[in-house]
């Protein structure tokens, strides 16, 4: 005499167990299959990325029941290309994707694809901006970033003179917000004006011709510099030496924490930096993405019109070369060595 079959659903996987009492004997029960998860990221050659690539690697080693992999965009202009692995990853019927998206409204499409499929898609880190609501946001503060940059910068230069904003790329949503909250500290120092800001790549020479530039246009007005991310203020700095400038000259402050970012910190060219956590930010993605798909709860909140539950981490704060001598820094840093496997 059996058993009733019981039907247990996983993901997008239908398991069936089926025991057999009769004459002792037991049926092996069918084996799980693993949960296929999508990591599309926009630009896998920035720093940034090679630190939050270890994260999602982290919770996979932990977890059996999931396969991972990755592709890669190869730019913040690539949106073509994250389109077409968007469409690969449904095609090939994964169970999860983890998107960082080049353009926030620019993926809709492809995402509605997705989710239509069933396949559980995360917005990862800089948001998705689209007329429906995807399942999960997990970012930083992006707001607080900012704010948090540009009151340090204000401060530092005593709440009076000339600050120019290096935005980075218009697409991302969460530049969108760093920006917005740049904007929102500048309010509290009326005398720290704002004497430019441009849209730009995120490279060092993007950083490096872009302070250049506001150099020649702003002189001596020029008392601090805003920048959307390390790399930009690595090549900020770079302009800066080129022109005299002695570390310290004109504060800088680096958004996600990496080797070279320590390093010029260290040297003095940086003020600050905010150390963004991304190897955790991964891992939260990963773990929260998969238990969606396994039909289990998560935390989180309806605080965007994006998403249905939002995860934001709490590391918008600068780290100064005084706090970081006792700042942990494995959840922002990957190991030595350590390489996207894609």
């Amino acid at each position: 005499m059996s058993n009733p079959i019981r039907l247990f659903k996983t993901g997008t996987l239908l398991i069936v167990a089926t025991v057999v009492a009769c004459a002792g004997v037991t049926l092996p029960t069918v084996a799980q299959e693993k949960i296929a998860v999508a990591v599309l990221m926009s630009n896998a050659g920035d720093p940034y990325f090679a630190n939050k690539s270890y994260g999602y690697q982290v919770y996979a080693n932990e977890d059996e029941g999931i396969e991972l992999e990755f592709f890669n965009a190869g730019g913040y202009d690539k949106l073509e290309v994250q389109i077409r692995q968007i469409e690969n990853a449904i095609t090939r019927e994964v169970d999860v994707m983890l998107v960082t998206p080049i353009d926030a409204k620019g993926v809709c499409p492809a995402v509605k694809e997705a989710i239509d499929a069933g396949i559980v898609v995360v917005a990862d880190d800089t948001g998705i901006a689209c007329n429906f609501k995807v399942p999960l946001f997990v970012t930083e503060n992006s707001n607080q970033t900012g704010f948090q940059q540009c009151k340090f910068l204000a401060e530092y230069i005593g709440g009076q003179g000339g600050l120019v904003a290096m935005w980075g790329a218009a697409g991302p949503a969460h530049i969108r917000r760093r920006q917005e909250g740049c904007l929102e500290a500048l309010k509290l120092f009326p005398d720290v004006k704002l004497l430019d800001g441009q849209h730009s790549g995120h490279g060092v020479e993007d950083g490096l011709k872009l302070t250049e530039n506001f150099l020649t246009a702003h002189g001596d007005n020029l008392k601090a510099i805003y920048s959307a991310g390390s790399v930009l203020a690595d090549g900020a700095a770079r302009a800066l030496q080129g022109a005299g400038y002695q570390p310290g000259d004109i504060p800088l402050v680096g958004i996600d924490m990496t080797e070279q970012s320590i390093k010029m910190m260290n040297d003095g060219w940086f003020q600050g930096m905010q150390p963004a956590q991304p190897v955790r930010l991964a891992y939260l993605l990963t773990k929260y993405g998969v238990a969606l798909a396994r039909g289990q709860s998560v935390p989180g909140q309806s605080v965007f019109d994006c998403c249905e539950r939002v995860l934001l981490t709490t590391d918008y704060f600068v780290v100064t070369p005084e706090i970081f001598k006792t700042f942990p820094t494995d959840l922002a840093l990957a190991p030595p060595g350590w390489a996207p496997p894609i």
